[in-house]
């Protein structure tokens, strides 16, 4: 949870030949999030993003506002 949701996500997408999927409880993404420079760049290419992985889960509990609201911006920019 928490920072350990943000260590997932910075970790799972740094290495896509060792995770196929990366689940994010809790940890929204540092700073201000980029669909195309985000993460080293891993959701620049949707289509080669979507061959690597099988799973991208991202969730937070409604009681923890802020965390959802940022969850739902990264939400809204990968769409």
């Amino acid at each position: 949870l928490s920072m350990g949701g943000m260590q997932a996500l910075q970790i799972g997408l740094a290495h896509p030949e060792l995770f196929a999927s990366v689940g994010s409880f809790s940890g929204p993404p540092f700073g201000k999030f980029d669909a195309a420079t985000s993460y080293n760049g891993a959701f620049t290419d949707p289509k080669a993003f979507n061959a690597k992985y099988r799973l991208l889960w991202l969730g937070a509990g409604t009681a923890e506002e802020p965390f959802v609201a940022r969850l739902r911006e990264v939400h809204a920019a990968l769409d």
